[in-house]
């Protein structure tokens, strides 16, 4: 299956248990790229276009861990990532991280033929 923009956007914005899953997942892929020294102060200190954008680095560091111990999010914490951020043009908070999910879900599937191959 050919991942797009809008695919990964689209399984982002589901008001179910397979969009919260993915927005947990998400999450993570985002803490995953900040450096350690950000994952440790919860803040975005290098503007390298990878993890948290400065707006969104404590509260997404904080619900990274949460999604990663409970094993999924509120109702709530759901909501704050799949409704616009006002400060961005209206953008919806969490799908105008899709190039960084691509490319992670690229490099997964790389890894996965590579398993195969050998």
């Amino acid at each position: 299956m050919q991942l797009t923009k809008e695919k990964i956007q689209a399984v982002l914005l589901r008001e179910d248990e397979i969009g919260m899953h993915a927005v947990g997942r998400a999450l993570l892929v985002l803490l995953r790229n900040q450096t350690r020294d950000e994952k440790r102060d919860q803040d975005t200190k290098y503007r390298n276009d990878t993890g948290f954008t400065p707006s969104d680095a404590q509260r997404g560091t904080s619900m990274a861990y949460y999604y990663m111990r409970n094993g999924r999010l509120t109702e709530k914490q759901l909501a704050y990532w799949q409704k616009p951020a006002w400060t961005e043009a209206k953008r919806i908070r969490i799908a105008k991280y899709w190039r960084q999910l691509l490319l992670a879900a690229q490099e997964k599937q790389q890894q996965q033929e590579l398993k195969l191959a050998a």
